[in-house]
């Protein structure tokens, strides 16, 4: 298996039986071909690589004095904690992984519990200010970090300490009782079940899935220049455009044809953003194109799209959708393979037909619309549609049928007939749609015999009038040179 090169090798040989299909599908054989096909690929999962950008730049943020006196001046000092009143306690958001190691860069002010779920906080401690968590270790930053507590309804625990007011003209007895009783009856904090971690490395039937459809790129000069958007891409002088429709309109199809919803996060986003080119960065125009992508990644692909961002492309579509009706055209077709032609008065822009001899898709190379802008809009009011002038449905007419004959001696503009034009094929003059047709006349056959012919690499506007100039000066006569030993030729 591993001596195979190609996917649909692999493919065939995973249809066999049971045992070959569990061997095709191995990490190894899909490793042998990831590094064969994309040398400079990688298994890193993106997701990962992500979240530890983001940790990195989250620690960064933690790391001042500000959120040292925030923790130890908000809290209580020598007091268990939770990690979530020590989440609340910062003045920016942070995870409870970078935040515990923030912790352990500190030791002389925070404390943790043996079991690892409690946090303590001392704002002196050079002046015997641990006593009740004085036995408390380290905080340990290699150690999973505990999820924040949260009630029965699904909110913090800490949101339901809130001030109330004090009853009045009851007794303390009566008020101990009532307290008593809201606290039995009250729901118990939870523990918030564990964060699925994110694994660090992708499978290599994925990965090499993820990179042979274009979802993952081997590029990695990308950060140098600066990040591209989904649309974008870099020129020869290294500045950014926006690809061209078709580009875009192929690069949006392919890759929301090849999403799966068990992909990373980070291939996800990626896709999302092809979506908003296709939909905000595409010229006015391939609606019909841009509806389908754009009903294929809401309806059936496995894009993951949030809510809002849903509704959004929803209403875009609605407005696609009425240019759909105004696009259609006649459109004419030529096949590259077999060189077919063939008309189709179902043509949109970017939509491809298929030949009907061969097989291949083609698409059309010149559009015209199947009514005019008048026509339309009369149509669109609801008031009768102007008819045509004949010559323009007509067209020409060689035989002389239908529409477009003219009456004896009268022209097509309803004037007297003058005459066939210079030029005109005789029979042509007896038909409907006359075609005029001039004979081409060459430089050396213009004028009177003798004329010598224009020459057009003149430089001044001397030598351009003597090679206009016709040629009536006579030969001149040149002598030949005298023989050896014969006298010279006397002039005259």
């Amino acid at each position: 298996a591993n001596c195979l090169s190609t996917p649909s090798q692999v493919a065939i040989l995973a249809t066999l039986c049971r045992a070959s299909r569990e061997v095709a599908d191995g990490a190894a054989v899909w490793g042998k071909l990831l590094t064969r096909w994309y040398p400079k690929a990688t298994l890193l999962n993106p997701d990962w690589m992500a979240q530890a950008e983001l940790e990195k730049r989250l620690e960064a943020a933690l790391d001042n004095d500000y959120t040292l006196a925030a923790l130890c001046r908000r809290l209580e000092n020598d007091t268990a904690l939770d990690i979530g009143d020590l989440l609340r306690a910062l003045p920016q958001q942070t995870t409870p992984k970078v935040l515990v190691k923030f912790m352990s860069s500190h030791p002389e002010n925070f404390r943790q519990s043996p079991d690892g779920k409690k946090f303590a906080v001392c704002l002196k401690p050079e002046d015997n200010g641990w006593k009740s968590c004085k036995d408390w270790r380290a905080v340990n930053p290699f150690q999973a970090p505990p999820a924040p507590k949260v009630d029965a309804a699904g909110g913090d625990a800490g949101d339901r300490r809130a001030p109330t007011p004090a009853p009045m003209g009851r007794p303390t007895e009566l008020r101990q009782n009532e307290r008593e009783v809201a606290t039995r009856d009250a729901p118990a904090a939870v523990e918030a079940p564990p964060m699925p971690s994110i694994c660090q490395q992708l499978d290599p039937k994925q990965a090499f899935r993820l990179y042979h459809t274009g979802l993952l790129s081997q590029r990695s000069d990308q950060s140098r220049r600066g990040k591209l958007e989904a649309w974008e891409y870099y020129t020869e002088s290294n500045s950014k455009c926006t690809m061209a429709p078709s580009d875009l309109l192929n690069l949006a199809e392919s890759r929301v044809n090849s999403i799966r919803a068990n992909d990373p996060a980070v291939v996800h986003e990626l896709v999302a953003q092809t979506i908003e080119g296709l939909v905000y960065k595409v010229p006015f125009g391939y609606w019909n194109r841009r509806v389908r992508i754009l009903t294929n990644a809401l309806n059936s692909s496995q894009l993951r799209i949030g809510r809002e961002q849903r509704k959004m492309y929803e209403r875009k579509l609605l407005q696609f959708m009425e240019w759909v009706k105004k696009e259609r055209g006649f459109g004419f077709y030529q096949c590259e393979g077999c060189g077919g032609r063939w008309k189709s008065g179902f043509s949109y822009e970017e939509i491809q037909q298929q030949c009907l001899q061969c097989g291949a898709f083609a698409k059309p190379y010149r559009i015209c619309d199947l009514e005019t802008t008048m026509e339309r809009e009369a149509r669109e009011k609801g008031e009768p549609v102007p008819k045509r002038e004949d010559s323009t449905r007509a067209g020409i007419n060689l035989k002389g049928k239908g529409k477009g004959k003219f009456k004896k001696g009268e022209g097509k503009d309803g004037g007297k007939d003058r005459g066939p034009r210079a030029g005109a094929l005789p029979w042509a003059q007896h038909h409907g749609q006359q075609i005029h047709f001039q004979a081409p006349s060459l430089e050396h056959s213009e004028g009177k015999g003798g004329a010598r012919r224009a020459w057009p690499g003149a430089d001044s506007a001397a030598d351009w009038e003597r090679s206009l100039r016709p040629r009536t000066e006579e030969a001149r006569v040149v002598v030949p040179p005298p023989k050896a030993g014969a006298d010279p030729p006397k002039a005259g």
